[in-house]
This record gives C-alpha cells, structure tokens and sequence, in this order.
C-alpha cells in the first residue's frame, strides 16, 4: 500500500537564486543572424533582442519570493511514484478538494512548473 501524499512548500534555496542571478549577469550573447529580418527572425530561433530582454527580466525583475508565496498559496503535495524498473518518481500536484459533497474530482496534470504558475495565477495571486 502506497504512502499517503506528503504536504509540499515550494522553498527556492537563496543559493540557488544567487547562483542563477550571477549566471544571468554574466551571459554572453553571439550577434543577431545575418540577413535576419522581422518577418522570418523567429522562424531561425527566437530574436536575439527577446533574448537579452527575458534575460535582463529573469535577473532585475522577476520577484522569485513572490511566485513562491502565490504557489504555497495553493495545497501542495508530493507523491512517491514508484514503477517496476526505474527509480521513485516525486510527483508534485495542487489537491484542492471541493466543498460540494458529490463533487466529480478533477485532474490537472502539469508537465512544468509554468503550468502550475498559470493555475496559482488564476486562484491565489
């Protein structure tokens, strides 16, 4: 019988901010593509301006301790998956359960951290 789901907090460690800020600061970017222009630049990859633009956002604007209240906000949990032939799997999901007794469940199942975001977005922040 597997464990029940264990209460799960976001918790960002300030190394890891600080390690990431210094990375962001010290980015180098190569020139913009030759005979690039608007109409086809992001069928070559993403515009090198969008990229020092979310660059310079990720590291002056972005408020890291904000999104981690805004995402606590919601009842986190994490369950130990585990399947014949590969390591545990930590899965990390929002149980929130409806006030309404009869109430049909509903599964959201997200892929990366941007979509659980988007959910605490539209619920807490």
């Amino acid at each position: 019988m597997p464990s029940p789901p264990s209460p799960y907090t976001v918790a960002i460690p300030n190394a890891s901010l600080t390690t990431l800020h210094d990375k962001l600061q010290a980015a180098t970017f190569c020139d913009e593509l030759e005979n690039t222009t608007a109409e086809d630049a992001w069928e070559r990859g993403t515009p090198l301006s969008e990229v020092q633009r979310l660059t310079k956002y990720w590291r002056n604007g972005f408020d890291w301790r904000k999104q981690e209240s805004c995402l606590n906000g919601l009842p986190n949990y994490v369950q130990r998956i585990e399947v014949d032939g590969f390591d545990p799997l930590d899965v990390h999901f929002v149980w929130q359960k409806s006030e309404v007794a009869e109430a049909v469940p509903l599964l959201f199942v997200h892929g990366c951290t941007c979509e659980t975001v988007l959910l605490a977005r539209s619920c807490v922040c």
